[in-house]
Parts: structure tokens; sequence; C-alpha cells
């Protein structure tokens, strides 16, 4: 069976100069929805949770700080289930949450908006009503400091539909949109503020992609289908630099996710498709949310069954460059069925991920499971096998951790074959002043750590540091890939 870098359980902490990696689990009746990076430098994740007593399943909020501590956290619900699908932080650094609720209403559920500061505190809470059962996916601060929730509501057909509903910056409802189908089950699964001032929604329509564009004054713009006929579900998008789209999601349909695979669309600005890639393995393979990377590229998270070693689901996470090449891929496996996702892009460019782990087909006596990572998606400190990785398509040099750092730091690079591999350390003269490797390596993730020293084995002295790696490929002993960057030795 093909593997990936799969990283095993534990409770981790791995702290720099400047950053800290972990991975920590919170709760015993817990399941993550959502995550983002807070502007103190901590993380808001939220979550269902049944340990609090208030009803069926709560909003579970808890705030930590940049090590996984927990600062605060919260329950918030009635009698009935009451359960988070979005996390947005405002622009004036509070929070915005949409939930459904069947509190205080026997026939179904309801939509909910609430406000909160960033202590927990709670501002306003808003309540939308139809006739039968709404279910809230995902919500969206605009330019003109108002909202948009996109969801599903089975009010209008026997069926479920797709709706959007528009507000102001304080929840009150200016507009609505409710798409209705008899004929099959649809729904939005998530919404992005455009450029333009408008909004983007993905998900589901006749067991299509669906991806749909308004303007700011909420005119209808364009829709368009993807899936070349095969059955398939929209899950999460973004906006790329030049106004095309990046839509990920799986093929086939809830009722035949075991045979999955992840599906990642890129669209021009129009929602023309231009490419589609699938990703995983033999089993099933779900991407969930997919997010922009500081370098230009693209990582999303969602569940893998093809590459875990206990029959269940890891938590499954993938870096793409814009035409669609695999750069990396990971597994994090407790043991458990794990599921990833939240994902946010910390400061330093490294993820944050909330997933959960579940012992059994239930999310009853559930964890949330909080992982930081670095750039790579690797938390620095895990002893990662060779023979766990899936060799990339192209090589690639990975910026170095910690950095800045002292007394030391670790370099990784994979190759994509066979090479002749020379790795060196300059100072800011372009002088050689280490080398680190100059030898034949094999294909695959390879990782070295430098204690700051020259080839006598003297320590240097602070300052930026190059390091720099030349390729050159056994098979045709001819092609040369070269590539650095830059570190921060301090004292």
């Amino acid at each position: 069976m093909q593997k990936l870098t799969t990283i095993l359980l534990l409770i981790l902490s791995v702290t720099s100069l400047s950053q800290t990696y972990f991975m920590r689990t919170y709760g015993e009746n817990d399941f993550s929805s959502n995550v983002v990076c807070t502007a103190d430098g901590g993380f808001l994740v939220s979550g269902w949770s049944k340990a609090g007593g208030l009803g069926g399943w709560d909003t579970y909020l808890l705030k930590t700080d940049a090590k996984g501590d927990v600062v605060w956290d919260q329950y918030i619900g009635g009698s009935g289930d009451d359960q988070i699908e979005g996390l947005v932080e405002t622009v004036d650094g509070h929070f915005i949450l949409a939930l459904f609720t069947t509190s205080g209403n026997a026939e179904g559920a309801d939509i909910q908006l609430l406000k909160f500061d960033s202590a927990g505190n709670k501002q306003w809470t808003q309540n939308y009503r139809w006739e039968k059962d709404e279910r809230c996916n995902a919500v969206v601060q605009l330019q003109d400091g108002g909202f948009v929730i996109a969801g599903q509501t089975n009010s209008f057909t026997v069926a479920n539909d797709c709706f959007l509903i528009r507000t102001d910056s304080d929840g009150n409802k200016l507009c609505e949109t409710v798409h209705e189908d008899f004929n099959s089950n649809d729904d939005f699964r998530d919404v992005i503020a455009t450029p333009d001032g408008g909004y983007a929604l993905i998900g589901t329509r006749s067991n299509s992609f669906y991806l749909e564009k308004y303007s700011s004054d909420n005119t209808f713009e364009w829709a368009k289908k993807y899936g070349g006929g095969q059955a398939c579900r929209g899950m999460s998008l973004l906006q790329l630099d030049d106004g095309g789209y990046i839509v990920v999601g799986f093929t086939g349909t809830w009722n035949t996710v075991a045979n999955a695979d992840a599906l990642v669309i890129r669209t021009d600005a129009q929602g023309n498709e231009m490419w589609n890639k699938k990703f995983g393995g033999d089993k099933s393979d779900l991407a969930s949310l997919v997010k922009r990377t500081p370098d230009g590229n693209v990582v999303f998270v969602g569940r893998s069954a093809s590459f875990s070693d206990n029959g269940s689901y890891d938590i499954y996470l993938v870096k793409i460059d814009l035409d669609g090449t695999l750069l990396w891929q990971r597994t994090f496996d407790s043991g458990m069925w794990d599921e990833g996702f939240g994902l946010d892009v910390c400061e330093d460019g490294g993820l944050i991920i909330a997933g959960s782990q579940i012992p059994g087909t239930t999310y009853d006596n559930g964890k949330m499971w909080l992982i930081r990572t670095n750039q790579e998606g690797i938390v620095p400190g895990v002893n990662v096998e060779q023979d766990h990785i899936v060799t990339p398509e192209t090589p690639a040099l990975y910026q170095n951790y910690p950095n800045p750092f002292n007394p030391s730091t670790t370099i990784q690079y994979t190759l994509a074959k066979p090479s002749r591999v020379s790795l060196t350390i300059h100072n800011c003269a372009g002088q050689i002043v280490r080398k680190l490797v100059d030898e034949q390596q094999n294909a695959g993730l390879h990782s070295y750590g430098w204690d700051a020293t020259d080839e006598h084995g003297s320590r240097l002295s602070s300052g930026i540091y190059l390091y720099r790696i030349a390729i050159d490929n056994l098979e045709n002993g001819k092609s040369t890939w070269q590539e650095q960057h830059k570190m921060l030795l301090v004292k």
C-alpha cells in the first residue's frame, strides 16, 4: 500500500525563538469544525460538544495562545442541538459564528448568527427562520461590513435546496436567495468575499460541483457546474490573484463516499474550467477546506482512508501548485477515525489544523485535535520514517526551522528522482562556510541539521546566511536544479 508521511499522535510542543509547533487534544465528548488564527498570535477553535450539559450538541468555543494552552472556553446552546458551522474573525477583531439550532423550534433547525468579542463576550444574536429545517455551512464578512450566510433548507421543496442570506453589519437580513429544486439534494458549502465587493459560493447541485458569483448589490452574475457527468460534491473555494478560483471537494456522493477521491478544479475569472485533478489512493479520500499559502500555492485538508494503517481515516493534508502539481502530502493518525475540518495559515507560513479523533463511527466521545505545523506540514521534533514519503513530482527545498535560530536549525528537501545532491551554507558574501551534503541520494524526503559551525567546527557569528542546493539528475546526467533560501542566526 502506498504510504504518506504519517505523524503519530502525541502531545508535543516544540518552541523556537519565533515559532511554536504542537499537537494537542481537548475535551472528552467534542468535535472540531473550524479554526482561525487570531490577532494575538493564538487560535480560536469552534466545534460541537456534549460536555456542556446545556442540551444535546452545544456549540463549543476554545481560545488558545500560540502554544495551544487554553485562554478561555465556553459552551453556547439551549435545550436542543446548537451546532456551529461557520466562524470568521471580523475587521474589528471580533468573531462571527453561524450555527443551526433546534432550541426553541420543535419543527426543525433555525439559522443563528452571533457576534463575540475577543474575550468571548457575546455582542448580539440574530435568528433566521423559514418553515421547516435549515442548516448553515459557512459565513463570510464582505467589504461593506455585512455578512453572507450559506447553507441548505428543506422549507421550500421535498428535497434540500441551496440558500444564501445577506445581512448588514449587525446581522439584520437584507435579502435571501433559495434555489428550489425538487429533484436533488443541494447545498452551499462555502462562501468567500471577492475583491469587487461581491461574493462567490461553492456547493452541490444535481450531484455536481456548483460555483455561483454575485455582485456587491446581490445581483446574480453567473453560475457554473463541474464534474463531467460524474457525481461529485463541492466543499470549499478560494480566489486567485488572476480572478480565477480553486474549488475542492470529492467525487461521488455522501452515499458513495467509500469510493471517493479528493477533487480539485481550477477555473478562470468567469468560472470556466482550466483543469481538474484527483488526489488520494485506492480507498476513500476527501478534501474539506482549501487555503492559499504565502508562496502562492494552495493547501487543502480533509480525510483519507487510502493511506491509513488501521482501516479507518487519517487527517489528510495536501499542498499543490497552481497547475495542480503535487508538492507534498501528509497524514496524521491517532489510531482512531481522524478527520480534518478547519485550516488556517499562520503568520510565519505554517499551518493550524482543527481536526477530531473519533473512537468509532459516531461523534460521541470524540476529542478536538489541534495541530500546528511548519510551512511544510510537519510538526518539528517528530521522527518521520523515509519510507512513509510519497515521492513528489518535482524537487523542493523547504524553509529551515526554526528560523531565526540559535544554536541549531534543520534543513529539509525532497527529491523526485535519484540524484547527485550538493547542499552548502554560504555567508552574505557568497562564500561557502559549510558543505552539508555532497553525494548521490535516493528519491524522497531528506533532513539535515546545522549547528552554525564552519568546516573546522568553529562557531559562526550571528547574521544572515544562505543555504543552497544543487541537484543533478542521475537518469540523464545533464539537468541541474538549483535553489536557495535565507536564514537568520541570532545570539
